[in-house]
């Protein structure tokens, strides 16, 4: 409760500070009537004040103000002339400097400047001329309302933004006309000027039009002394409004209906003692209001501008004063010119207002509140933590000091590790001994060319010579070896992995030479079993093809013969038996392609218990013994006195004895004997059974053990070749290994289940 107490109480405050500086902002604003009263005073008062003098000395400024633009814009009607009666682009800089380079190379300072840069003065003479040109005929022209005529009194040659010949017009046509010429030497001349009496003649005291004050006005950089002025033209300039040179076309020589005018009388007129009196109430209000301790001023948001932002907003009052009292002049002398008041609208001005005024009085309440702060944090404390340069500083003091520990961390250690590792030097070894002599030989010859003064330099550059050559040759020939082994690595990553064995002198590469020998037997040895899988793959799906298509053809078969109503009872029995054994065998296959898919992908549970291997092999002989016996195989099976108990899974397995011993009732030659043998020692169980084949075995023993691989290649005996595959997969999921031998005629099936293995299972 006592935290929400405090933190009401700062929020009270802080809303107490916004309703203040929101009240003094719009108290302003009713002073407006009052400002505008003050300000009609002034302005009546300035215009009874100002007598006929004051006027025409105003007027004289703007007219001589005028006459200069004029002479310096005659320049670029020069060129304007010179570049049209050429008729093709004309430099500004060739016309004006036409021999600006051969009269700088006669002084000193000047003589090694190359000719770029005098290129390079020439370029920036061009383009500021001629923007100030096009800014002047564009622009200014406009905005006063004249318009000019140009004529060249040697060629005749005439330019003009009118449509009138101003040269065969009379003075007194134009309220306002003015006439001046540039003679044969380049001497400029006011020939005529009408405008009222007595300016025309006061107006040329104090001018001075030179070629300097033209450079100087287009802020060209480029000394006068060798520019060229214009020479035999006459420039008109005319207007319908004899006070064009003031305003332009509608303007009035008023200076209190002008925005400066308009703005001096608003602040005279009480705008500058109105906000003044604001800011003072705003200042003791944040001095005081620190000192109620329940409203916490001072302690939130409003306290926490650095100093760099509360110097900045301590001067906002005095830097938007100009533009507040345009502001203020435009909403209480409202003209529709004006675009801001037109834009906006009376309520949108009077929101602006009001919220320029909150922004000025907040920023200076924020300032005098921070100023407190140096007073109740100490001078010290304020730098430290409000000073935003000093934090900065200090900060990066910090970092400097922490950096320059950490590298005296890494030097320390570094030496430590030097000294370490020379403690550590065993000169046994061969490198080691042969780096300190190289190292003992160079100091010692360093060492001896130290005393031999001058010529030890001769001698230094000699001994340098000598070992350029020695590295050179022990390079080269490292890159050499390393070229041989790069070569063979190329010729390897491009697919030939019949490189031949590296067998030249590779010197410090020879480690890296065996085992790229040993890569390219392992590549070569990789691909050809890459081949080999692709190989039974495409066999494996020929296989499923043919076994799987075997017996859907004969259901297919027989299901179209039992379609036929002409057939007898006993036929249809018949029919109906062979596609039981046909379906049977089918789904046979099935589930004996699923189990080994199964046990291939791993995804197939194994529950291993202890078994008696022993009982489990009499059990699957027992129960085999009827096909064994149709087949004509008599079993002999040998075991060791004690039961054989191992950890296996007795369902997988009873499948593979039932496997091996189904392979042996179709594939063993009848009228012969099949031995089962089982051993054990203590490091693991074998389980060996042998027959004799009907058939000779011509094909590798290793695919035998693949999917759909049958001895019998004609395919003629029933199966689905998945038999040793299943045996395979499952021994191996029980940690066993499986594989076939042939010896002749003599067929091997040979579990193998190493008894560590069975430790690591159980």
């Amino acid at each position: 409760m006592d935290t929400k107490s405090k933190s009401s109480k700062k929020w009270l405050g802080n809303l107490i500070c916004i309703g203040l500086v929101a009240a003094v902002a719009a108290g302003t604003m009713l002073f407006y009537p009052s400002i505008k009263q003050g300000a009609d005073q002034v302005r009546e008062g300035y215009r009874e004040n100002s007598d006929e003098v004051s006027s025409d000395e105003y007027e004289k400024e703007l007219l001589q103000d005028f006459i200069n633009k004029a002479y310096v814009g005659a320049y670029g009607f020069y060129w304007n002339v010179k570049e049209e009666e050429s008729q093709a682009s004309l430099s500004p800089f060739s016309l004006f400097f036409p021999d600006y380079k051969g009269q700088r190379r006669t002084e000193e300072y000047y003589s090694s400047m190359t000719n770029e840069y005098y290129d390079t003065i020439g370029d920036y003479f061009d383009n500021n001329f001629e923007i100030w040109t096009e800014m002047y005929q564009t622009s200014m022209l406009e905005n006063y309302g004249t318009i000019y005529q140009v004529v060249d009194e040697e060629t005749g040659k005439s330019l003009s933004n009118g449509t009138e010949d101003i040269s065969r017009k009379e003075p007194e046509d134009y309220a306002f006309y003015m006439k001046y010429q540039f003679d044969e030497n380049g001497n400029w001349t006011l020939e005529k000027l009408v405008d009222k009496e007595g300016i025309t003649e006061d107006a040329f005291e104090g001018l001075t039009l030179n070629k300097s004050y033209v450079l100087g006005q287009m802020d060209l950089g480029i000394s006068a002394i060798s520019m060229e002025a214009p020479k035999n033209i006459t420039v008109y300039l005319v207007s319908s409004n004899e006070h064009c040179y003031y305003m332009g076309k509608s303007g009035t020589p008023d200076w209190m209906s002008t925005s400066d005018g308009m703005n001096y009388t608003v602040m005279q007129g009480g705008l500058s003692l109105v906000m003044l009196g604001a800011l003072a109430i705003l200042t003791a209000a944040a001095l005081l209001l620190p000192c109620i301790k329940s409203l916490r001023v001072g302690s939130g948001f409003l306290g926490k501008f650095p100093f760099e932002a509360v110097f900045c907003m301590a001067f906002l009052p005095a830097i938007m004063s100009e533009a507040i009292a345009s502001m203020v002049a435009e909403g209480l002398y409202y003209v529709e010119d004006y675009y801001l008041y037109s834009s906006i609208g009376e309520r949108g001005y009077y929101l602006m207002s009001f919220g320029i005024f909150a922004v000025v009085y907040g920023c200076w309440f924020v300032t005098v509140l921070s100023a407190r702060q140096v007073f109740s944090m100490g001078l010290v404390r304020y730098v430290k933590e409000k000073v935003w340069c000093v934090v900065i500083l200090r900060w990066i003091f910090r970092g400097i000091k922490r950096f320059g520990r950490w590298i005296w961390r890494k030097v320390r250690g570094f030496f430590r590790f030097c000294m370490v590792t020379l403690e550590d030097i065993d000169l046994t070894e061969r490198s080691n001994r042969m780096i300190l002599k190289v190292l003992g030989i160079n100091f010692l010859i360093v060492f001896l060319c130290c005393f031999l003064w001058y010529f030890g330099v001769m001698a230094l550059i000699l001994y340098t010579v000598i070992l350029f050559f020695i590295l050179r040759r022990y390079a080269d020939d490292i890159r050499k070896k390393y070229n041989i082994l790069l070569s063979a690595t190329r010729r390897m990553a491009n697919g030939d992995l019949n490189v031949v064995e590296i067998t030249e002198d590779t010197g410090i590469f020879e480690p890296l030479t065996e085992e790229l020998n040993k890569v390219r037997i392992g590549f070569r040895k990789a691909v050809e079993e890459e081949m080999k899988s692709q190989n039974l793959k495409t066999e494996l799906i020929t296989n499923v093809s043919h076994d799987l298509k075997t017996p859907l053809t004969a259901i297919i078969t027989y299901v179209d013969l039992l379609k036929n109503e002409n057939i007898t009872e006993e036929e249809r029995k018949e029919y109906i038996n062979i596609l039981d054994r046909k379906s049977a065998r089918l789904k046979q296959l099935i589930e004996d392609l699923f189990e080994v898919s199964k046990a291939a992908s791993g995804n197939i549970k194994v529950e291993f218990r202890r078994l008696n291997l022993t009982e489990l092999l009499k059990q699957a002989v027992f129960e085999m013994e009827d096909r064994l016996a149709e087949a004509g195989i008599e079993c002999r099976i040998s075991v060791p006195e004690t039961d054989v108990i191992m950890e296996l899974d007795g369902e997988k397995m009873y499948r593979c004895l039932e496997n091996l011993l189904i392979n042996i009732s179709k594939y063993g030659l009848s009228g012969t004997r099949a031995y089962l043998n089982l051993t054990e020692t203590k490091e693991a169980v074998d389980l060996v059974i042998k027959n004799i084949s009907a058939t000779e075995l011509t094909m590798d023993m290793e695919e035998l053990t693949e999917r759909f691989i049958r001895g019998d290649k004609s395919r003629n005996t029933e199966g689905s070749g998945l038999g040793l595959a299943i045996v395979k997969s499952f021994v191996e999921l029980q940690g066993g290994i499986f594989h076939v031998e042939a010896d002749g005629d003599l067929f091997k099936a040979i579990i193998h289940f190493p008894r560590e293995n069975q430790a690591e299972e159980g």
